[in-house]
């Protein structure tokens, strides 16, 4: 099927908006003396995605060449959620001085202020944009039970059967969603936006078998008791009640208390 491209952005210190893109925190006033010896010491570059994503994987490739290029180690920050926001903020507020440097997309950079009420930064006014690192492309992938073999072919069968097709998507507010917005303003298609809600029921069962096998285990207990702690387990049913238990158990003192961070 046919990509459905989009604008990347790039890195920055306080930085504004890129694609992926590398900005920084902005300065105001005149700039400050000395940054000819920049760096004299170790640069954190924060991505505001987990490890292992591609932004993550092109931001430690550009790390490692600045740390390569300029003879001070560039160092890898994930800081993640909030639609990279907490990253995007972590880097905003940072001294504008080039040693906190940001690696982030259209989301964090530009569009977030659009949907989140109250953004704790300003990308425009907080960031300083340095460069557009790379350009990324949307493409529409279809079942191949679909009848639609081409582009036009998509959005004809859309049109004609709206509601009809399901779109998935990583996230609401992500770019990919986003995008696909902008791709049914445009051509009139139909189709149902979905969503991920939380990590798929075969996820967890296997993730819980797995760790009460561990807990089970000659090897777990050891390790347990090295923190002398005792092993538990259970059902994510089970887990989901103690978590409301304690709820219940520690909210009335916390609030009796008068204990606040």
């Amino acid at each position: 099927m046919p990509v459905f491209a989009r604008r990347s952005f790039l890195i920055g210190a306080a930085l504004a908006p890129l694609a992926p893109a590398l900005a920084h925190a902005q300065a105001s006033g005149t700039q400050a003396s000395g940054t000819q010896a920049w760096p004299t010491r170790p640069v954190t570059l924060i991505i505001p995605f987990p490890a292992g994503g591609a932004m993550d994987l092109l931001g430690r490739s550009v790390a490692q060449d600045l740390t390569d290029k300029l003879g001070q180690q560039f160092v890898v920050d994930n800081r993640a959620g909030a639609a990279g926001n907490i990253g995007a903020m972590a880097a905003a507020k940072a001294p504008p001085d080039g040693y906190t440097i940001l690696m982030a997309g259209a989301a964090s950079l530009a569009l977030n202020k659009f949907m989140f009420s109250n953004m704790p930064y300003d990308p425009e006014t907080e960031l300083t944009p340095i460069v557009i690192v790379s350009r990324l492309p949307h493409i529409f992938v279809v079942n191949a039970k679909v009848e639609a073999k081409t582009l036009k072919e998509l959005v004809d069968y859309a049109k004609a059967n709206p509601g009809k097709l399901s779109a998935g998507v990583p996230g609401i507010g992500t770019t990919a969603h986003i995008t696909l917005e902008a791709f049914m303003a445009e051509t009139g298609a139909k189709m149902t936006v979905v969503a991920p809600t939380g990590t798929p029921a075969d996820i967890i069962a296997k993730i819980n078998t797995t760790a009460n096998a561990f807990i089970r285990s000659a090897k777990g207990k050891e390790e347990l008791s090295k923190l002398d702690s005792l092993p538990a387990g259970g059902t994510p049913e089970e887990t989901k009640a103690f978590i409301a238990a304690e709820v219940r158990r520690w909210a009335p003192i916390i609030k009796a208390a008068k204990i606040q961070m």
